[in-house]
């Protein structure tokens, strides 16, 4: 009971400033709906770039395979680290 309290208390805490920070500057109802627009577009461009991709990866020398989740920048990075590795190998 107490960490329902607690969490309603935290909840409400961090709300209150953003429902602040999303107040419209503009009286004009064409420029809020623009810019609401604009908000939702960002919104779903970030949530479109942080969704996580999962993969069955599989390990030399045994037939199980372990399911990897990351986002599409880590998936590029850890492919990005893997060929500069296969390159070292492979000019020396």
């Amino acid at each position: 009971m107490k960490r329902t309290l607690i969490l309603a208390a935290a909840c409400a805490a961090f709300a209150l400033p953003a429902s602040l920070a999303a107040a419209p500057e503009s009286d004009n109802p064409k420029e809020q709906t623009e810019a609401k627009a604009q908000d939702e577009k960002d919104a779903k461009e970030e949530a479109k770039e942080e969704r996580k991709i999962c993969r069955r990866i599989r390990e030399v020398g045994t037939r199980f395979s372990e399911k990897v989740c990351m986002t599409k920048d880590e998936w590029k990075e850890q492919m990005s680290g893997a060929q500069d590795t296969v390159r070292e190998g492979r000019d020396r």
